[in-house]
């Protein structure tokens, strides 16, 4: 192994990488949830508008909006237009007695009224309404629609022709400045006045006069907030990843007030970009919490289980969907009133023959219980039967999310007393519990051999290495990676090591940073630490991890996801993702052809930080041809062409052919100072029938390439 120290002792000394040249070779830009918007239609067949901060009922005739406000606001704030009259100068313009259904095309929904459609278009930052009008109304004057508003906020007036409903606390519902606009697209301002519960939208006459049409109204509906602020509206992120589909889940509470939280979901591309529409997991008027998620290989779903109650304070129930590349399967209900106040715990199933995922969560009695969700080809779940763990005082409970198929995983017990259980894919025990120290913020996976428990302190991290032989779970040392204070912890297993995220504390007590690395299964790191840039407000917030070997995929990336806050009023939260790709080892890049008889150079394993199964082979060589020589460089030396370009090695393995074949190990350290060390590489054949080179019958040679040693 003298020639792999060489060689590695010189990467070292010329391609040591710093954190940021790390972070950007393996960390995409951050992308917002902000835009995520759409119509989604309830149970009873309405549509709802979806958008940032805001969801609002489209039916009856007219729009219940209904802003995000937070949990500083007691209960929903609401405001409901209904539309009364429409007239131009002093004749009215008829309009149909009986109230028209709504009508929904792409993310606009409408009411059509005679020549007038009144439409409400889906944008990320509020409610579009519009009155279309297909031919110019009969009268001389002001074109005047006229419209009933219910709400409980007061109104004032903005400059600029808005209006602003608000509550004098948190914030509420704004209405934007009117505009007329024609076909050829000649704009003009309207006005807006609100007396006695009447909304009126005017446009001047000779405006309406002069206009080409189809002519249009339109002020646009959104939240606002007062200087006081609001409390987070958009938290408790988690994210899973399923492979047929190649999706990413994203789920989140989104929070209208103390009484109305909702679950939403977005689904996001394997490079991080929004995919499809959002998804209204619920629209009920209740609050709900704790949204886990995780992927049902085998039924190309994810499942998605949450917490639901009367008050925000409990008592906790819990109920369940499913969700595939097109709409949420029918919610059911888990167990009613039964679970104590911290989030249930949730694992999918990787494999493609199971088809259930399973659900674990502490009952009111500190009771460890868990059940399967098994999940139809259509989506439908169906419950499993409820396992228990008795006589332990757990106050809450979490597993292991990536498991193998059909295999055993680990359940933590946290409480007085703390403890480890494994149990099967269906719940059962198959270990009695032993006594394990886990603490309710401990972040903990595993895939069913390995697990890691990974804990904050006020110094860093420890991290301790768990295993299941089949017989015995073993706790390993623990070890401090150390820094800042840590507020919150995840970990995801991704196939080779854990990815570990964190929220570290900052200078300013407002505010936190958020944290990664990546470590092996004895917990030695291997990795740089890098800081994840900020993409939308300055505090990083609760990072959830959603592994790509969880939902099916060998390729270990990762989609990172978490809430950034402001850090002033109106402190108002974004939902974040940014993909990640924990061990990347990109293809190797051909430097040069192979020659006559040179055969197929390829690689097994990544060429990665602490790949200790990395090797170089080669197949379909010569079969001539004893001897093959594998030649090794770090880019400095020159190759030298003869018939074919030959490596100028610094390095070299001689080793025995067989039938035309090779292989040489080449374990790779586990050394953050290598990142970025470009190595070449070439297989040499010595004996063989081809002979490129006359100067040396006999030689030739394969490609010469070139890899790139990465996380």
């Amino acid at each position: 192994m003298h020639a792999t120290l060489r060689l590695l002792s010189l990467a070292a000394a010329l391609f040591a990488t710093d954190r940021a040249t790390a972070q950007t070779s393996t960390v995409a830009t951050g992308q917002c949830l902000d835009s995520a918007h759409g119509i989604v239609v309830d149970e009873h067949g309405t549509p709802w508008a979806l958008g940032r901060g805001y969801k609002a009922r489209l039916g009856d005739g007219g729009i219940e909006f209904t802003p995000a406000l937070g949990t500083r606001a007691p209960t929903n704030r609401t405001l409901a237009f209904h539309l009364q009259s429409i007239q131009c100068g002093e004749r009215t313009v008829p309009l149909p007695i009986a109230v028209p259904s709504p009508h929904v095309v792409g993310n606009s929904v409408s009411y059509e009224r005679g020549s007038v459609s009144e439409r409400y278009e889906c944008r990320a930052d509020g409610v579009e309404q519009s009155f279309v009008f297909a031919e110019r109304p009969a009268g001389d004057g002001d074109l005047i629609v006229r419209g009933a508003i219910a709400t409980n906020l007061a109104s004032i007036a903005n400059d600029g022709g808005t209006l602003f409903f608000h509550d004098g606390r948190v914030g509420g519902v704004t209405l934007g400045a009117v505009t007329g606009i024609d076909r050829d697209g000649a704009r003009c301002a309207g006005t807006m006045h609100f007396v006695n519960g009447v909304l009126e939208l005017r446009l001047p006459g000779a405006f309406v006069a002069a206009a080409a049409f189809p002519l249009v109204l339109d002020p646009l509906i959104g939240t606002g907030f007062l200087a006081g602020g609001a409390a987070t509206d958009d938290d408790q992120v988690e994210v899973a990843y399923e492979t047929t589909m190649d999706l990413y889940c994203v789920v989140w509470r989104r929070s209208f007030s103390a009484a109305d939280q909702d679950i939403q979901a977005q689904r996001v591309s394997p490079v991080g970009s929004l995919w499809g529409s959002i998804v209204a997991i619920t629209l009920t008027p209740t609050a709900e919490a704790w949204p886990q998620i995780a992927a049902v290989n085998a039924r190309n779903r994810f499942v998605i289980a949450w917490a639901w109650g009367s008050s925000m304070f409990g008592p906790w129930a819990l109920r369940a969907a499913s969700l595939g590349s097109a709409l949420a399967g029918a919610t059911i209900d888990v167990v009613g009133g039964a679970i104590s106040s911290s989030p249930p715990s949730l694992c999918g199933d990787r494999g493609t023959i199971g088809t259930s995922a399973l659900l674990a969560w502490a009952s009111p009695a500190y009771v460890a219980t868990r059940r399967t969700l098994q999940i139809s080809s259509t989506g439908a779940i169906t419950l499993g039967a409820l396992y228990t763990t008795p006589a332990v005082s757990a106050s809450s409970v979490k597993l292991a999310k990536s498991r193998l198929p059909g295999s055993t995983t680990v359940m933590a017990l946290i409480g007085l007393t703390a403890q480890a259980e494994v149990i099967d894919s269906d719940g059962a025990t198959v270990a009695a519990p032993i006594s394990a120290s886990f603490l309710p913020r401990d972040g903990f996976d595993g895939d069913g051999a390995n697990f890691v428990r990974i804990r904050p302190t006020s110094t860093g991290i420890d991290l301790t290495p768990i295993t299941w032989n089949g017989t015995a779970l073993v706790f390993g040392a623990t070890t401090n990676y150390p820094g800042a204070a840590v507020n919150s912890v995840t970990v995801a297993w991704t196939g080779e090591r854990f990815l570990v995220a964190w929220e570290a504390s900052t200078s300013n007590p407002f505010d936190s940073e958020l944290k990664a690395l990546s470590v092996k299964p004895d917990c030695s790191v291997c990795s740089v630490e890098f800081v994840v840039p900020v993409v939308a407000r300055p505090n990083q917030r609760a990072p959830a991890i959603g592994a790509g070997y969880a939902g099916g995929s060998t390729a270990g990336a990762a989609l990172l996801a978490w809430s950034e806050t402001a850090t002033a009023p109106p402190f108002t939260s974004s939902v974040v993702v940014q993909r990640f790709t924990a061990m990347t080892g990109g293809a190797p890049v051909v430097l040069s052809p192979s020659g006559p008889g040179g055969g197929d150079s390829d690689t097994e394993e990544p060429f990665a930080l602490g790949s200790a199964n990395f090797a170089f082979r080669l197949d379909n060589a010569d079969p001539t041809a004893p001897i093959a020589v594998l030649g090794l460089s770090d880019g400095s030396t020159a190759p030298i062409p003869c018939g074919t370009t030959f490596i100028n090695a610094l390095a070299t393995y001689a080793m025995l052919m067989t039938n035309g074949t090779a292989r040489q190990p080449f374990p790779v350290p586990c050394n953050p100072l290598l990142l970025g060390f470009t190595l070449e590489y070439q297989w040499i054949l010595v004996g063989s029938s081809f002979s490129p080179c006359p100067p040396v019958p006999g030689l030739t040679a394969g490609e010469r390439r070139v890899v790139t040693l990465s996380l």
